[in-house]
């Protein structure tokens, strides 16, 4: 057995190892290092190539949120503009069309009254289209009551929340909006609401015409407002 294992194999064949097989090993050795290397060094590439590719991106939304709110400034800008001229145009237009409005007109008879219930009816805050004010400020809403003949509703041209300019009375002249019906007795007249206290008045050439402004009521009212 002793000489078996130090003199060799029965067949005459070494038990040590070759060089050939140690010289394999080896190499198989380098080649699998070799192969972690370069796969490390991959690695390590794609690693950097990600970094220049997530700077490269971070700027990129940078540049595009300054495009971007630059372009939003911009529209606004443009939006505002737009409205200014708009208003700018409809301003002048409203004053030809107040121009052209004192040339022509139907002849009525202006005369006033005040929200109380012996000149109106039980419910002096509410006028007829259900608008409710307060009393105290009727004069600031220029409203006013037309006779049966001059509404729609009974063959008239005006309806109610009409626009109208008067002229003729010298102190009353201006754009007052249709509210409130007169009793059946009259006929083309007009009757300025007014706050109580204001002292009767009464124009008899007065000139009634019918405006196609489009004004927003004054802010002080609403359906809702009490006495």
């Amino acid at each position: 057995m002793n000489d078996y294992l130090f003199k060799g194999r029965l067949d005459g064949s070494s038990i040590l190892p070759s060089s050939t097989n140690l010289m394999n090993k080896k190499s198989r050795e380098m080649k699998y290092k070799q192969i972690l290397i370069d796969k490390y060094n991959l690695i390590n590439k794609e690693y950097s190539m990600n970094k220049i590719l997530l700077s490269l991106l971070m700027v990129t939304i940078c540049v595009l949120n300054g495009i971007v709110s630059v372009g939003f400034f911009d529209d606004q800008k443009k939006y505002y503009e737009g409205m200014i001229q708009e208003m700018t145009i409809e301003n002048v237009s409203l004053r030809s069309q107040l121009s052209e409005l004192r040339s022509e007109g139907m002849q009525v008879t202006v005369t006033m009254y005040h929200p109380v219930a012996r000149q109106t009816d039980s419910t002096p805050n509410i006028l007829a289209d259900g608008t409710r004010i307060r009393v105290h400020k009727a004069s600031d809403y220029k409203f006013i009551a037309v006779s049966r003949n001059l509404l729609k509703r009974y063959g008239g041209w005006l309806d109610f929340g009409d626009f109208v300019f008067v002229n003729g009375t010298s102190v009353k002249d201006g754009v007052y909006q249709v509210r409130d019906v007169m009793n059946k007795r009259f006929v083309n007249r007009i009757d300025i609401l007014e706050s109580p206290g204001t002292k009767p008045y009464k124009f008899v050439e007065a000139k009634l015409h019918k405006t196609d402004l489009k004004v927003t009521p004054v802010r002080w009212f609403s359906k809702s407002t009490s006495n």
